[in-house]
């Protein structure tokens, strides 16, 4: 019986290697230029697709996330022939992968129905989920 748990056990995958090239001013400590594979720019990409995205997104300019809202920037800069569309996407200004990158959906659950689990509270209010951002919301201390 212990060797059919020990048949079970999945191995971690080795520890993967990514290379990125960086051309640094030190002076100003700036980055100019960085050089990177495919994994390493799914990777950057993965922290936006997270509700961090989201929470760079509303917080502005004026927030506390240095590198977070400098890469936020650079994809907002970045022109959509570098990114890839799905065959269904509509040519609308942005692309569907920009969208899905620097406005992502935030889970929201009213606490009304039985897939919330009950009584949970909302997350955010409705209107912070959508993408139009003609509205600006209301915080209050």
């Amino acid at each position: 019986m212990a060797e059919a748990a020990e048949n079970k056990v999945k191995e971690l995958p080795a520890e993967k290697k990514v290379k990125v090239k960086l051309l640094v001013d030190t002076k100003n400590d700036v980055v100019l230029f960085a050089e990177a594979g495919k994994d390493f720019i799914d990777f950057l990409f993965h922290f936006l697709s997270m509700p961090i995205g989201a929470v760079v997104r509303l917080i502005g300019k004026s927030g506390i996330f240095g590198s977070l809202r400098n890469l936020y920037d650079s994809i907002e800069k970045l022109d959509d022939t570098y990114c890839i569309k799905p065959p269904s996407s509509s040519s609308s200004g942005y692309s569907d992968v920009k969208n899905r990158l620097l406005k992502p959906r935030i889970p929201s659950y009213s606490g009304t129905t039985e897939k919330s689990g009950g009584n949970t509270p909302a997350l955010f209010p409705p209107e912070l989920i959508s993408y139009d951002d003609s509205q600006k919301a209301t915080y209050y201390r």
